[in-house]
């Protein structure tokens, strides 16, 4: 199951209504053939594309637009449901864990050509003699120069094991052909691990996305920053926008060793309820540390699954510094389609909703805002989003080999980060925190009319 979140926005290119409504019913004549039963939705549909197909004074590709109606229809219904058409599938079960086909590189534009910025350790282009600063000049005898950045992504990733040949140049030598086996590339999402204050040992680590792999490369950076002496942490979520439920609940029971992390139910609710209870044997080695969880408005999903698993735990595991958090307190399901989702697709529908511990829910709705409600409220800084990537760039991107070591060669500005420095503060005292964190949870405020969101 994945819950990365997506956000609201008005849905663009309307289909006809009647075909809208046809599919929602049954969709059973498609564009590649066939009936399944014989409804009133089927025959108005199956009519409506033999009109298409035969009377419409444009030429139309009937397919693709069945494909923009399933997913207009599944919308409809709830703005996290997707369809993902044939032929996709693969591509997008991939991104959803984190892992894409292509060679192992990150690239720049820099004077209307790409740049290596980082080369996967053991990947292809590694293998194949690739380094950081080559520029590439053309993928597969194409020219690079001036081409858009999608365009030079599209050209170099494809199918599992095929080749894509390159034209690189190293330095001052000549431009030398490479070619570069396509493979699976596992992007990291845990990084940036530091020690803020080494005579304290307050340790960093942020965390961008919940992917398959997520929680094993926290445990991996928590050790590395035991090992350089930490004694406390803030882990930062911020623009964490989601991602694997499972792994949320991996990296929240490192904190949590007994008690539920999170409660979910279905359609039917309490008859459909589940609690996710903490595995005491999944808890990171003691001591235990004091912990402070940073977020913001773009924190969502998975993300507010771990946060919020530790404000509202039994024993209280720590505190939330920062802003309210997003409020997508639901889990979607990725559904193929009639057993074969390369050829008819799949969908990805909303199938349950979660709540804390203590069962709150945090779900956007007309009367109610949604959402974690930080312990300590700190604005973010009007250039943040320009901050996190500039962070991106210097602490994941730089460090690509190396995302979960600890950084000690790039002192950090705490003081220019009002939120982290607020998460230092809490920690650098015990007696404060320990008040916080004893508090009740803050809960969620009614939304007013003027605050609903827009459909």
């Amino acid at each position: 199951m994945s819950d990365a979140p997506i956000r609201r926005a008005p849905l663009s290119g309307r289909l006809l209504p009647v075909l809208a409504a046809a599919m929602l019913a049954f969709a059973t004549t498609l564009p590649w053939g066939g009936s399944v039963g014989t409804s009133r939705e089927s025959a108005v549909f199956e009519a409506v594309l033999r009109h298409l197909r035969g009377s419409c004074v444009e030429d139309v590709d009937v397919e693709r637009l069945a494909w923009r109606g399933i997913d207009d229809m599944v919308r409809r219904v709830d703005p996290y449901n997707h369809y993902v058409p044939p032929g996709e599938y693969a591509t997008y079960m991939h991104r959803n864990e984190g892992i894409y086909v292509g060679i192992g590189v990150v690239f720049r534009i820099e004077e209307k050509a790409p740049v290596v910025r980082a080369v996967f350790p053991a990947g292809p282009a590694a293998r194949a003699g690739l380094r950081r600063g080559d520029r590439i000049l053309a993928v597969s005898g194409e020219p690079t120069e001036g081409m858009e950045r999608d365009r030079i992504l599209q050209a170099i990733r494809g199918p599992q094991g095929s080749l894509v040949e390159l034209l690189v140049a190293s330095g001052d030598a000549a431009p030398r052909s490479v070619l570069v086996e396509r493979r699976d590339i596992q992007t990291p999402s845990v990084f940036g691990a530091r020690i803020l204050d080494p005579e304290r040992g307050i340790g960093l680590v942020r965390m961008s996305q919940f992917q398959n792999h997520t929680a094993d490369e926290f445990v991996e950076a928590l050790r590395n920053l035991r090992a350089a002496g930490m004694a406390s942490l803030v882990l930062d979520l911020r623009e964490n926008t989601g991602g694997f439920f499972e792994e949320a609940i991996r990296v929240a029971n490192l904190f949590i060793p007994e008690g539920v992390i999170v409660i979910t139910r279905g359609r039917d609710g309490e008859s459909t309820s589940r609690r996710h209870e903490a595995k005491p044997d999944a808890v990171f080695p003691p001591p235990a540390f004091p912990l402070v969880i940073i977020i913001d408005g773009n924190t969502a999903s998975a993300a507010e699954i771990v946060a919020g698993a530790v404000q509202d735990a039994a024993r209280r595991r720590g505190i939330l510094v920062g802003t309210r958090s997003y409020g997508k307190g639901s889990v979607q399901t990725i559904l193929p389609l009639l057993g074969d989702p390369e050829r008819f697709g799949a969908v990805k529908l909303t199938t349950r909703r979660y709540y804390t511990p203590s069962g709150r829910s945090l779900s956007q709705t007309a009367t109610h805002e949604g959402g974690l409600v930080p312990d300590v409220h700190v604005a973010e800084p009007a250039d943040f989003a320009k901050r996190y990537e500039d962070w991106i760039d210097r602490e994941l991107l730089d460090r690509i080999d190396a995302a979960t070591e600890v950084i000690r060669d790039d002192p950090l500005d705490i003081a220019a980060d009002p939120m982290l420095a607020e998460a230092v503060a809490c920690l650098r005292d015990p007696a404060r925190y320990e008040e916080i964190r004893r508090r009740a949870p803050p809960g969620p405020e009614p939304r007013t009319p003027a605050e609903e969101p827009a459909e």
